[in-house]
């Protein structure tokens, strides 16, 4: 397989290379490649976990458990600002 850089990146392998941290530009690649799989899959658990959370909300609100919109926002607009203001 062969893959195209930008100079950007071809710059930036050999820098990787430079440092002695790898032996071949295929090392850097697929340490890259390694990550770029990782977060995926990271990216993929977060949407499941997100999911979930929106169903339980939809199925709370289906049982008349929900909070009223203004009542909500108020309260995040509270948390927001104890976020925000310096700790004494």
């Amino acid at each position: 397989m062969n893959v195209s850089l930008t100079k950007e990146l071809e710059a930036f392998v050999s820098r990787k290379l430079e440092s002695g941290r790898y032996l071949s530009a295929s090392e850097v690649v697929r340490a890259g490649l390694r990550l770029l799989e990782h977060e995926e899959e990271l990216l993929e658990l977060q949407r499941t976990e997100l999911r979930k959370a929106i169903a339980k909300g939809v199925a709370q609100l289906d049982e008349g458990e929900g909070v009223p919109g203004k009542a909500a926002f108020d309260k995040a607009r509270t948390n927001l600002r104890a976020r925000r203001s310096p700790t004494k």
